[in-house]
């Protein structure tokens, strides 16, 4: 397991591996986000989904490096990136940090911010490699749904002729339709 702030050597780590009932389950939940925060409509803007998730985002660039460093410290996840934290307040109130790198094109900033948040859905407690794969494949299906649909304007026009959560359901079903026959394999 790593240490809390190293960096995490994918090509190094090859042997673990996702079960496909936690691809399918992280898969339906990256869908569920899609539809709920209705990343498919215009003007869907990642810092304003995360702010009614109550997310606190911040700059890399704005941290000292003191700062940054005690960060790395505490987070649960911390890349070059970006990193999230759970801080709990004196009051008891916990608040959920992310920060990203934003010298990094806009891509890659709106890519880091979806794998914290994978950490943050997925109630990532500790810094392991199975938590950045599942951080990941969350992040990476998001991320593939709003470039296609960037570019297909697809789901807008079936949650138009389906409705939102008709269609949410119809995608779950065919998600989690291929589970059984791998489960019997």
């Amino acid at each position: 397991m790593e240490k809390i702030g190293d960096e995490v050597d994918y090509e190094e780590n090859l042997p673990v591996r996702l079960s496909y009932g936690r691809k399918a389950e992280i898969v339906s939940m990256a869908f569920s986000v899609f539809f709920e925060h209705e990343i498919y409509g215009a003007g869907f803007d990642v810092f304003s989904m995360l702010k009614k998730m109550h997310v606190t985002v911040l700059k890399i660039s704005r941290f000292s490096d003191g700062n940054l460093q005690r960060f790395k410290e505490v987070s649960l996840c911390f890349r070059s990136s970006g990193f999230y934290c759970r801080l709990v307040k004196a009051d008891a109130e916990e608040i959920k940090l992310v920060a990203y790198d934003d010298t990094l094109c806009k891509d890659s900033q709106t890519q880091t911010l979806l794998h914290e948040l994978g950490h943050i859905l997925l109630e990532h407690t500790e810094q392991c490699q199975i938590g950045e794969l599942e951080a990941e494949l969350f992040s990476d299906i998001l991320f593939m749904l709003m470039n296609y649909e960037a570019s297909q304007h697809c789901f807008e026009s079936l949650v138009s002729w389906m409705g939102k959560e008709s269609c949410m359901a119809f995608i779950k079903k065919m998600v989690l339709s291929g589970e059984d026959d791998k489960q019997s394999a």
